[in-house]
């Protein structure tokens, strides 16, 4: 065996890439591969809370500190609880990465097995364009919560969580839509009921995105019949039938979100789940949650 196990890393999430940083600062070789074709073929999510003794501990051991105070959003957590007859429980406004080795990052790369390899302990990783990447001493799975190194471990999978949320963007608000800044405030928005509830989030690119969240069937998204590819029709049809009775400025966020419409059942895994260890397999990021 070299000085060095052969490490892969499937996905390149903020997990998968903050450990890949951290083993190119060591001078550890890995081979990173991520399903997506680009590192911009898609949104990256919304604002991530990252705390001093997990994920700021990471970016300070990536050497990614710098960068990340750069980037980060600490007014982001300010905290706005508003009833959905419009009554505000809490508004907290009232207070006052170096780049990655090209060749060790590999797009388009979505696994599809992982099997013993041919030296002891080893493993191959078979992906779904018919490629093969043999002999793999540790394989990292930080690929989200349907991840397939998982499987490796343990045959639980996620179920539905019993919530289905329709994701609203609205980009650009500070030139767009001012009123929806000063409502929303610095950081996030939440307003509960009884099986419903709207998430709102400032996110670091200007955006606001708005969650209208139901507690529904799984088939929710298929059976309730309104047309999600018409955003148009589909806010006004979500507010009608599920937000009628909301404060006026609620509906407003669900109606002038007007820039994306992305249905979004949730799913999760049991809480407390665990595995017996397996050599040469290991899980990390979002998908222990």
């Amino acid at each position: 065996m070299d000085s060095f196990p052969k490490i892969a890393i499937i996905g390149g999430g903020p997990a998968g890439l903050t450990l890949a940083n951290i083993l190119q600062k060591n001078s550890i070789p890995f081979s990173l591969f991520e399903h997506d074709a680009s590192p911009n073929e898609r949104n990256q999510g919304g604002t991530l809370d990252l705390h001093p003794k997990a994920g700021q501990a990471a970016f300070r051991e990536a050497g990614l500190w710098d960068v990340f105070i750069q980037h980060a959003r600490p007014e982001s957590d300010v905290l706005k609880v508003v009833k959905q007859d419009g009554v505000v429980l809490w508004d907290g406004n009232m207070s006052q990465p170096p780049n990655l080795d090209g060749k060790n990052v590999h797009y388009d790369k979505t696994l599809a097995s992982a099997v013993p390899g041919g030296r002891t302990d080893s493993w191959n990783l078979h992906f779904r364009d018919g490629s093969v990447e043999k002999d793999f001493d540790l394989i990292v799975g930080a690929e989200g919560a349907w991840s397939h190194t998982r499987k490796l471990l343990t045959d639980v999978e996620p179920f539905y969580s019993g919530i289905t949320a329709i994701e609203l963007w609205a980009l650009d608000v500070d030139q767009s839509h001012p009123w929806m800044v000063d409502y929303v405030g610095r950081g996030s928005l939440f307003s509960f009921d009884a099986d419903r509830a709207i998430q709102i989030q400032r996110i670091g690119d200007g955006s606001i995105r708005t969650y209208a969240c139901l507690r529904v069937l799984e088939g929710f998204i298929k059976d309730c019949g309104i047309d999600w590819t018409q955003p148009d029709i589909a806010r006004k049809e979500l507010v009608e039938r599920y937000y009628s009775d909301s404060a006026i400025e609620l509906k407003q966020m669900i109606l002038k979100s007007i820039d994306k419409l992305i249905p979004r059942p949730f799913y999760m895994l049991p809480v407390g789940i665990k595995w017996d260890p397996r050599l040469g397999v290991t899980l990390l990021g979002m998908l222990l949650i």
